[in-house]
């Protein structure tokens, strides 16, 4: 019969810490790993005579929000969204304007009821939001990260 020998053994403190450090390792290494992935669900665009390279993601949001009516610069902005429902447009609430698309709709609501605003444009296909940038020179909007973004520019969000 053997003898389980206990004087090498750590004590049950040590391995609950490995374990949860384990796991906090393997839950900052699957965040990294979504981060990348979320960014090029979508592009954003704008027209080619505009200016702008890039923007910071709150001035993004302040644009589709309407909370500013114009890029640095001072030209007048005119933003164009893809059709509700489609993932692009789920993945941009989330990742640009930090909401879901339900309390974007409830936004929207209270700016229409409020007589402040109404929401931006909204396109049925990327080709059409892609037409709609190409055609108005201060038009910004976003596609699904795999659309053909012709005659456009695309700007960097950070």
């Amino acid at each position: 019969m053997s003898q389980f020998n206990t004087t090498n053994v750590a004590p049950a403190g040590l391995f609950r810490w490995l374990s949860m450090a384990l796991l906090v390792a393997v839950g900052l290494f699957g965040m990294a790993a979504v981060h990348p992935a979320e960014a090029q669900e979508f592009k954003v665009i704008v027209n080619n005579a505009n200016p702008v390279t890039e923007l910071s993601s709150d001035a993004v949001a302040r644009l589709f929000l309407k909370e500013s009516a114009t890029f640095p610069g001072g030209v007048p902005a005119t933003p164009v969204e893809p059709a509700k429902g489609s993932a692009t447009r789920t993945a941009f609430a989330k990742t640009v304007l930090g909401r879901t698309v339900q309390s974007l709709d409830t936004y929207w609501q209270e700016e229409i009821f409020s007589g402040r605003d109404v929401p931006p444009a909204s396109k049925s296909t990327d080709d059409e939001v892609v037409a709609f940038v190409r055609n108005n020179p201060g038009a910004i909007g976003y596609v699904s990260g795999a659309a053909s973004t012709p005659g456009v520019k695309v700007i960097t969000v950070n």
